[in-house]
């Protein structure tokens, strides 16, 4: 009878919002989440020591009855994809939504999403409208969108995600913004959100190749309902000077090797020379190209795989 008991109580999606000092943003993201037109749903609230006026949006938000929690960092975690981690192990529902806090959406966003979600598809995506601080539209996505190589995102489709890891997600994060995703929470495994808060900057590609890869369905919608905000301060910046940063390229390379079926020594040649050329061209990277050779090489050999950098 408990077990009956908890699973009524149990809300369909978790709605997990990290947030930090995204004060001027946090109202518009948060009324947009409890005007959803689905309504089975939590929110939890995560606040990483933001130094705004963050706190006090929140709390004016702290007693309505979808809120499920409300955490404040004592300390800022240093990396978003810590705050990810602790959502998702928070999480009680079926269906995942990370809602970035500067982000915004309409009220369809939601059943949209979960139209085919329990018969047709595991992971659902939306096209996303890039907006400047003022909700003013910018052409960063029709830009990206009209590169010959991107046309599938002319249209909305479903397939498997293999083909979309294989194709595309090796050599660009293709899922541009993660508050167009909802996902079954079915398809994280604890070796994942481990991996996960290890991240500082892909964190996001790292997730997304690493779920990609096993044999779910994802649905990709041109619908706009989705709003991914743009600013000065935005994480889509380049961090390509960042030696950090490429670091965790060299993670996401391990995810590609280790996932991929046809994987040889002339595959990984060609991830090699890509990434050399797309990601480490323009900084000093005579130690980063080192340990790029080098997991390759322990890669193609199959040796120590388990050790080596994750």
């Amino acid at each position: 009878m408990k077990k009956i008991l908890d699973h009524i109580k149990r809300p369909k999606v978790s709605i997990i919002v990290p947030n930090y000092n995204h004060a001027p943003y946090l109202s518009q993201r948060i009324d947009s989440i409890l005007n959803q037109t689905y309504q089975d749903f939590e929110l939890i609230i995560l606040d990483d020591y933001s130094t705004d006026d963050s706190r006090e949006i929140i709390e004016n938000y702290r007693h309505n009855v979808q809120i499920a929690q409300v955490i404040y960092n004592q300390n800022n975690s240093g990396s978003p994809f810590k705050q990810w981690q602790k959502g998702l192990e928070l999480a009680s529902g079926e269906y995942i939504w990370i809602a970035e806090s500067d982000d915004w959406c309409d009220p369809n966003f939601l059943s949209t999403a979960l139209i085919g979600m329990d018969a047709k598809y595991d992971l659902f995506y939306s096209k996303s409208i890039f907006i400047d601080e003022h909700n003013k539209k910018v052409n960063l996505f029709d830009d990206w969108l009209n590169k010959s190589k991107f046309t599938k995102w002319n249209e909305s489709f479903i397939c498997d995600t293999r083909h979309i890891a294989s194709q595309y997600l090796i050599y660009h994060n293709i899922i541009l913004n993660t508050s167009s995703v909802v996902f079954k929470k079915s398809l994280l495994t604890t070796d994942m959100l481990t991996n996960l808060a290890s991240f500082r900057y892909c964190g996001d590609w790292y997730l997304w190749i690493s779920i990609f890869y096993n044999k779910w369905r994802v649905c990709y919608s041109i619908e706009t309902n989705n709003y991914f905000r743009i600013t000065k301060s935005s994480t889509v910046s380049s961090n390509k000077d960042n030696f950090q940063w490429n670091l965790e390229m060299i993670k996401i390379i391990k995810v590609i090797f280790l996932n991929n079926e046809k994987s040889s020594k002339s595959f990984h040649n060609k991830i090699y020379n890509f990434y050399k050329e797309n990601y480490f061209m323009d900084v000093p990277r005579k130690k980063i190209m080192l340990y790029l050779q080098q997991s390759i090489r322990i890669l193609s050999l199959k040796m120590n795989i388990s050790k080596w950098i994750l």
